[in-house]
C-alpha cells in the first residue's frame, strides 16, 4: 500500500534453497507486463536472476491494470511512481527479506522511475541496471508536440487502450508496430509481445513523457527539476545498456550519465529497444554481463543505506 492509498501488486519469485537471496526489483517498459522479462524458458531475465540466487520481485505501479486506486486518487505519472510506488515496494521487500537495500533492474520506463528515485534520494537502491532508458531526448516533431499538448488537457487517470490497438495490429506480418523496436526477434515473437505483453497506459504517464521530449531531458511533471543534471551529480553505481539501432535509446541518449562508477554495455548494429530482453542472443550478450555486474554489487544489499 502506498502512502496515498494505492494497493499495488508485487510478484515474488522466492529464492532457491541455499541462495544468498539479495533482493532485485525488476521493472518493465511502459505499457508492458511481465511478458518481456519472462517470455520464454530459455530467454527469461527473471529466471536468470532466480538461477543466480537472487530474491526476485516484479514491480508493478499505479499504471498497472491490476492496481487498485483509493477513492480519491492523486497524480498518476512517473513522479508519483518514483516517489510513492517505488518506496512502498522497497519497504515491502525490505520487511520480507531483511535486506536494508535492494538492486533495481529496469527496462525503459521501469529504469526511468529508478533513475528518478536516485535523483531525488535513492539511498535504498544499492545499484541500478538501466536497459534502454534515455536521459536525453530528441527535439519533437510538430505532430508529437500536438499529441503531447492534447494529453495535457486530459485527466491523468484516463487510460490509452494500447492492448486493444495491439490486438488489432498484431495479425499483420511480423507485428509491424514493434518491428523497428525488436529487430532481432522473429515475427511470431513480435506478435506474441503485442497480443500478450501490452497493457493500457494512463494519460499522466504520457503527459510527463511529453515534458521530457519538450525539454530534451528527464524532468519532473512541472518541467522545473532537471533529473538528468541531478543524476550526473549522483554517485550511485549504475550499468547502462544501450543499443545502436534503438530509436528510443541509442548510446548517445545516456552520455550525460557516464562517469566513474557507471558502466556501459553498448550493443551493436541490429539491436533495438526490446532485443536486450527478447533476442535469441540476449542470454549471452545481455543477461550474462548484467548478472556479472550485479554480482559485484549484491553484497551492498546487506549494508545500511547511506541516508
Amino acid at each position: 500500500m502506498t502512502e496515498d492509498g494505492w494497493d499495488l501488486p508485487l510478484r515474488r519469485i522466492v529464492p532457491r534453497v541455499g541462495a544468498s537471496g539479495e533482493p532485485v526489483l525488476v521493472a518493465t517498459e511502459l505499457g508492458q507486463g511481465g511478458h518481456t522479462v519472462d517470455a520464454l524458458p530459455d530467454r527469461s531475465l527473471l529466471r536468470a536472476l532466480h538461477d543466480a540466487g537472487y530474491d526476485v520481485w516484479l514491480f508493478h505501479h499505479r499504471g498497472d491494470p491490476k492496481a487498485r486506486p483509493p477513492a480519491s486518487s492523486g497524480p498518476c505519472d512517473a513522479d508519483a511512481v518514483a516517489t510513492l510506488d517505488l518506496p512502498a515496494a522497497i519497504e515491502r521487500v525490505r520487511a520480507v527479506t531483511g535486506a536494508p537495500r535492494v538492486l533495481w533492474l529496469g527496462h525503459g520506463f521501469g529504469a526511468h522511475v529508478g533513475l528518478i528515485h536516485i535523483a531525488r534520494c535513492g539511498g535504498a537502491i544499492a545499484g541500478l541496471v538501466s536497459i534502454a532508458a534515455p536521459v536525453l531526448f530528441p527535439t519533437t516533431r510538430t505532430r508529437a508536440r500536438v499529441v503531447g499538448r492534447v494529453a495535457e488537457w486530459l485527466p491523468s487517470e484516463w487510460r490509452v487502450p494500447i492492448g486493444t490497438i495491439a490486438d488489432i495490429l498484431a495479425p499483420g506480418p511480423g507485428g509491424r508496430l514493434v518491428q523497428p523496436l525488436a529487430r532481432e526477434c522473429g515475427g511470431a515473437q513480435r506478435r506474441g509481445m503485442l497480443l500478450h505483453g501490452t497493457e493500457a497506459v494512463r494519460w499522466g504517464m504520457i503527459q510527463q513523457g511529453a515534458r521530457w521530449f519538450e525539454h530534451g531531458h528527464l524532468t519532473d511533471r512541472t518541467g522545473t527539476i532537471d533529473y538528468t543534471a541531478a543524476l550526473r551529480a549522483s554517485d550511485a553505481p549504475m550499468l547502462l545498456v544501450t543499443a545502436e539501432d534503438d530509436p528510443l535509446c541509442p548510446p548517445r541518449a545516456v552520455a550525460p550519465l557516464l562517469r566513474d562508477g557507471v558502466d556501459a554495455l553498448r550493443l551493436g548494429a541490429g539491436w533495438s529497444h526490446f532485443d536486450p530482453l527478447l533476442a535469441p542472443d540476449a542470454p549471452d550478450a545481455v543477461f550474462a554481463p548484467v548478472l556479472e555486474w550485479l554480482a559485484d554489487h549484491r553484497a551492498s544489499c546487506w549494508e545500511p543505506a547511506p541516508f
